[in-house]
């Protein structure tokens, strides 16, 4: 799967669903890796629910990805908010 990075914050919310939607397809071989897809897609959720908005880039640009036995939250430093024209990883908490 791949993404043009230079989308509008509606493009990066729709690929921000496809990661969730793709997270949620992953075969989970046993309980612990079921528990850390749980966990990171719940923490995932959670966040992006507290998560400001003002124009929408840093909400939509709050990504996950599980490898192995961990599961990561970060802010895509790909994604540029389009009102200031910051990468929203320069500004994230």
């Amino acid at each position: 799967m791949s993404f043009d990075f230079s989308l509008t914050i509606k493009g990066i919310q729709e690929a921000q669903n496809e990661l969730v939607k793709a997270m949620a397809r992953l075969e989970a071989p046993g309980p612990r890796r079921q528990a850390i897809l749980y966990a990171t897609t719940q923490a995932h959720r959670y966040l992006t629910g507290i998560t400001h908005v003002d124009t929408g880039a840093y909400r939509a640009s709050q990504w996950m990805k599980v490898e192995g036995e961990r599961g990561e939250l970060y802010v895509n430093p790909a994604t540029v908010n389009p009102r200031s024209g910051l990468a929203p990883a320069e500004y994230s908490v």
